[in-house]
């Protein structure tokens, strides 16, 4: 269940930097855009969960 959270409010932070960076990259915010976007890459992304267990 933890993980289910963790990634999904990883998932809503990731969507929102990508909009920034979509609506952004070429205007008075491209360099906030591109910090933006570096922080994208460097992220370690959480593994979706496995639903798959049985107990």
């Amino acid at each position: 269940m933890r993980q289910q959270e963790e990634y999904e409010r990883q998932q809503a932070e990731i969507e929102k930097l990508e909009a920034f960076v979509r609506k952004n990259k070429e205007g008075n915010l491209s360099r906030q855009a591109k910090s933006r976007e570096k922080t994208l890459a460097r992220m370690t992304r959480v593994d979706a969960p496995n639903h798959d267990r049985k107990g």
